[in-house]
Order: structure tokens, then sequence, then C-alpha cells
């Protein structure tokens, strides 16, 4: 692979080799620091993003794919390494998304008891679609075989699927508002 078509996975693998010196069971503790603060912010009153329209709806329903993205970082931080990197086999890999999504239904159904805010499938989808997006980076940035190209496509494909989950989290339960959970 030519240098500059390396340059993509170059600078992934540089910040996690800089996220790499963290040490596991401090990854951990971040584990829990960032469900915690996760816990926390959700158990506040939403915040009023001002006259964004619909564009700023989706862009604070966008941010529930970064927010869940760092818990995924820090969780695959806290596994062992493999060749210098997150061992990211599909056991370790379907665990990390389980626990993920466990943990973004479980947020919304706390949410459901905090004033002004409320518990929606489509929240957790977006937290769900950001969890799978960063860890398919995560992934791909690893190992000798990485390839920008592929990066760069789940880079892409991630952050419109993402933009994707955050349009229906704030179009979807107007369209269906039967349909209460939503």
């Amino acid at each position: 692979m030519a240098p500059a078509e390396r340059g993509l996975v170059r600078i992934f693998q540089a910040l996690g080799g800089i996220l790499q010196r963290i040490p596991r069971p401090l990854a951990a503790v971040l584990v829990l620091a960032w469900a915690v603060l996760i816990w926390f912010v959700s158990s506040r009153p939403a915040p009023s993003i001002g006259t964004g329209g619909p564009f700023g709806e989706v862009l604070a329903n966008l941010a529930h794919a970064p927010e869940y993205g760092i818990l995924v970082v820090w969780l695959a931080l806290a596994l062992p390494r493999r060749e210098g990197w997150p061992d990211l086999r599909a056991r370790a890999v379907t665990w990390i998304l389980l626990f993920v999504a466990l943990y973004a239904v479980l947020d919304e159904y706390h949410q459901s008891f905090t004033p002004h805010r409320d518990a929606s499938a489509f929240d957790a989808m977006t937290d769900f679609v950001g969890a799978c997006a960063t860890l398919s980076c995560v992934v791909a940035a690893g190992g000798p075989r990485a390839s920008s190209r592929e990066l760069l496509v789940r880079l892409v494909l991630g952050f419109f699927a993402c933009v994707l989950a955050a349009s229906l989290a704030t179009f979807g339960p107007e369209a269906l508002s039967d349909a209460a959970w939503l």
C-alpha cells in the first residue's frame, strides 16, 4: 500500500497508540466513569437548543452517536491486546455491542423518570448506531492489513448512518405519534 493511501490509517493508529498507553484497569474505570456521566446527563432536563429548527433538533439527537462512540472506545481499550491493538474478534465485538445496546435501553428507560425527558427507542437506536460506527472504524484501523480506503468508507458510511438515525429520532416520533414509546 502506498504511503499516501495509509495516511488515514496512520492517524487512527497513532491516536490508538496514544490511547493504548492507558492501562487496561484504568480503561475499565473510564468505562464506568463515562457510563456514570451518560447517566448523570440524562438525569438532567434536556438542554434547550434554541431556535435551531429541524436542523438543530437533528443535531441534538446526533449527539447521542459520539457519546456512545466514546463508550465503545473505552470498552475496546479495556480488552486484552493482540498485535498492539485491542483484540476485537467476533466474540469481543458481540459482547461490546450487547453491553452498549442494553445500556442504551436502560438509560432511555431511566430518562422516562426525568422531568421534561422521555424514553425513545429511536434515541437508543442512535446510541447503538454511533457505537457500531465507531467500533467498525476501530476494527478497520487495527492490524497490519489496515486500509485507509476501507477506513474512509467506514467513516463515511458510519457518519451517514448516524445522521439517518438522528433524523429518525427527530422525525420518527411525529410520524408515528400513535406509538408513544418511540
